[in-house]
């Protein structure tokens, strides 16, 4: 039904709602296979956040959920065959998520209110907290957006772009590339 790619990690979600995640580091693992991975309490997968060490995976009930790719995965029944185990993100629950992002270090979750939530890497900013925090163990509110209302949110590599109801961009993190649609030419100051 969907599918969904990150620097080095693929996913997709078929019609049951389960979860087939392709990984580069299988490359080598001749004889692998990944079978459909499902949600706890038999929630249905609507959209997959792949970064480099974890899935976020956003369920048809606005619940986040997490697998470890490092410690996550476990053989089905002895054989080649491989699943994803989920676990729901403590932080999130009682918040309706309506869309998830994430593509390399960092995972963006904008709430049914328009608040957005954000996890992993913020070396360049891209979580928009600039007190020096280089890293975010757990899914925060992003404040400096304000009281914008957020109804989309993209991860990039070292960037975020984030879309209100009216059409706006708001944009934190690496402009190195042209990556956040300044006016200005690309610069390395974040």
């Amino acid at each position: 039904m969907s599918i969904f790619g990150g620097c080095t990690n693929a996913a997709a979600i078929d019609a049951d709602g389960s979860i087939y995640f392709i990984s580069y580091t299988f490359k080598n693992s001749i004889g692998s296979q990944i079978v459909g991975s499902r949600l706890p309490g038999s929630e249905k997968a609507v959209s997959v956040a792949c970064l480099e060490s974890f899935i976020f995976v956003l369920s048809s009930n606005g619940s986040v959920f997490c697998s470890n790719l490092s410690k996550d995965i476990e053989k089905v029944d002895n054989t080649t065959k491989y699943r994803l185990k989920f676990n729901q993100i403590p932080e999130l629950r009682g918040r309706k998520i309506v869309f998830i992002s994430g593509s390399y270090n960092h995972c963006l979750a904008v709430s049914d209110d328009g608040h957005v939530f954000g996890y992993g890497s913020n070396s360049y900013g891209q979580l928009g907290c600039f007190n020096g925090q280089k890293h975010v163990s757990r899914f925060i509110q992003i404040l400096s957006l304000g009281r914008n209302k957020i109804t989309a949110a993209y991860a990039g590599f070292n960037h975020s772009l984030f879309k209100t109801p009216d059409g706006a961009v708001l944009a934190c993190g690496s402009n190195a590339g042209g990556e956040l649609f300044l006016y200005s030419a690309p610069t390395e100051e974040c």
